[in-house]
């Protein structure tokens, strides 16, 4: 407490002086008056000790009210500490440190051909697995978040926090791995060999030899589907450094294909998706930027009322019409088509190197109502595919 402000100080002077006085008044009322004097004196004495008893119950009603002596003696009452568990409770608060589980356990992709360390994760890739490691970290932190980020180019995992006081973790632990990943085991795998010398766009594929992988099970459409006879085909690609070469033959019984740009998919086409960083949203369910949907049309071969064109669907950002991409397209029987395609790698961001794995699914959609704008049925290398979700794509493997 802090005693000797003004207006307290005037109040104990003011009772001791009543105190005094009225100590003075019983003193002479004893020693010189008389009976009737005495009397009244007494009396003026009770009514002084009487007044300093509530100077002094006053006082005592400030020192309690407001914490010390004299607190209303400055212009504004002073500010009553909070209990000491607040202030506690505001400490962690605005430290924000939470100890998470003591250990945490996250599985990273590593080359198995070349392994590498580093003080957090490695993501790689192998041309004939992943390799996943288990990085053991002791974190007392302020709930950091923890991503790993594979890549091509094998970023390693970063520790983001915003608390910029964090103590330095200590050195993780490499444990063994413990998961392999070849290609997506449920899906299809398709293998595309390295080519010596492009193929001659056109639509004639007898430079590829025979056509190995077939197109026979519906992933849409089903009920329309009947049977071979109604639509089935064949396909293989291949690659070089500049570009991702398809061949594909449809064998149908009615061709129909009059629609150009984003439509194309409601005629006689081809579809074809591509997750270009497997590796790295392989358990992502679904589409990024990474992620391409593009359709192949072989125009209208018995009319003439549409062109061959390759329209970009997704990602959406990118979305429209390909010139870049060559085609050629012939009519195969009396209904059906070839078609080839020459997609550069360029307008996918990839830079192709033998090993490389990416999602990838090939379908034909077919139409055979001249008169409506619809698609009726796909048929996948793929069948359990699902445009949106990438996890149920198959797998292209580039080889030499």
């Amino acid at each position: 407490m802090i005693i000797g402000t003004r207006f307290t100080e005037q109040l104990i002077a003011i009772t001791i002086g009543l105190l005094l006085a009225g100590l003075a008044i019983f003193r002479y009322a004893r020693s010189k008056a008389t009976a009737h004097q005495t009397d009244t004196l007494r009396a003026i004495v009770g009514g002084f000790a009487v007044a300093a008893l509530m100077l002094a119950t006053v006082s005592s009603s400030f020192i309690l009210a407001y914490g010390e002596v004299g607190a209303l003696d400055f212009n504004h009452t002073q500010a009553t500490p909070e209990p000491f568990h607040r202030q506690l409770a505001q400490e962690n608060t605005q430290a924000q440190v939470t100890l998470v589980t003591p250990e945490m356990v996250i599985a990273i992709p590593k080359r198995t051909s070349s392994p590498t360390t580093s003080p957090t994760a490695v993501a790689t890739i192998s041309s004939e697995s992943y390799t996943y490691e288990q990085i053991t970290t002791h974190t007392p932190t302020a709930k950091p978040v923890l991503t790993a980020t594979p890549s091509k180019t094998a970023v390693p995992a970063t520790v983001s926090s915003t608390h910029t006081t964090l103590p330095t973790p200590p050195a993780t632990k490499l444990a063994t791995s413990t998961l392999v990943i070849t290609t997506r085991p449920h899906a299809a795998t398709v293998y595309a060999p390295r080519l010596v010398a492009p193929p001659h766009i056109d639509g004639h594929i007898s430079d590829w030899g025979t056509l190995p992988i077939s197109l026979s099970q519906p992933s849409y459409g089903a009920r329309n589907w009947r049977g071979s006879s109604d639509q089935s085909g064949l396909f293989a690609i291949a690659w070089d450094v500049t570009h991702l070469y398809i061949a594909v033959q449809v064998e149908d019984d009615k061709h129909v294909q009059n629609q150009t740009g984003i439509n194309i998919f409601k005629g006689d086409s081809v579809d074809v998706l591509l997750d270009t960083d497997l590796e790295g949203d392989y358990y992502i369910a679904s589409l990024d930027e990474d992620d391409y949907q593009i359709g192949l049309s072989p125009g209208d071969l018995l009319r003439g009322r549409a062109k061959a064109q390759a329209y970009m669907w997704y990602p959406r950002t990118s979305s429209g019409i390909m010139t870049e991409v060559q085609l050629g397209s012939q009519l195969y029987g009396a209904a059906g088509f070839h078609l080839e395609a020459a997609i550069p790698w360029s307008v996918l961001g990839v830079s192709p190197s033998s090993g490389m794995v990416l999602g990838f699914v090939l379908s034909s959609n077919d139409n055979d109502h001249d008169s409506a704008a619809i698609q009726q049925t796909m048929l996948s290398v793929e069948p359990s595919r699902k445009l949106t979700d990438p996890t149920t794509w198959g797998t292209l493997v580039l080889t030499n």
